[in-house]
Formats: structure tokens, C-alpha cells, sequence
């Protein structure tokens, strides 16, 4: 019996579009998560890391409103990191609706 390498991408089973489009929301959403955690705690750093890997993904499925959503955020935090807080929360806020709106229509 062969074996079979997990780590070949040419051993996963062929992924329609739409199961490719929900494991890349996912990703965001588990991104977004980590993003709200860190600017709770003020740490900006890894609270930009994470909306950057989110504006990445938003490039491959053609998201446009999600990565200008991120790149709000991604603005509010360096403000935030200068001192002027407002913004952030409703920029977090309208990045986790837009991401899981995407979620829902599928």
C-alpha cells in the first residue's frame, strides 16, 4: 500500500471554489479574533500583523470591501498608537460585520 504524504499539496482532495472561498473566511475570521484580543490590550503591533494577513487574503477571493475594511482598521490603529483612540472600535466593528456577511451568502 502507498503512502501518502500529508504535506503534498497535490495529495488534498480538489476543493470547489466555494469550500476555498469559506476556509479563506474562516482564516479571517480567526485573524479578526486575535486582532480584537491584542487591541484590547493595546498591542498594536500584533493587532496590525493580524489585519495585515487579513488584507492578503482579501486579494486571492477578490474582496474588495473586506480589504478597504482592513485598511480602515489598519488606519484607526495608528492612530490609536499616537494616542487618539477614536474610530478603532467601529473600524474593528465594520470589518467583522463586512468578513462575516461574506461568511453568510457563502
Amino acid at each position: 500500500m502507498p503512502t501518502i504524504d500529508p504535506e503534498d499539496p497535490s495529495n488534498l482532495p480538489h476543493r470547489p471554489d466555494h469550500e476555498q472561498r469559506v476556509l479563506v473566511l474562516a482564516g479571517m475570521i480567526m485573524n479578526a479574533q486575535a486582532a480584537g484580543s491584542a487591541l484590547l490590550e493595546a498591542d498594536w503591533p500584533e493587532a496590525r500583523f493580524r489585519v495585515g494577513l487579513i488584507n492578503e487574503a482579501t486579494h486571492a477571493e477578490g474582496l474588495f470591501d473586506v480589504r478597504d475594511d482592513a485598511e480602515d482598521l489598519d488606519l484607526a490603529i495608528s492612530q490609536a498608537e499616537a494616542g487618539r483612540f477614536d474610530g478603532v472600535g467601529l473600524a474593528f466593528d465594520r470589518l467583522s460585520r463586512t468578513i462575516d456577511h461574506h461568511l453568510e451568502q457563502g
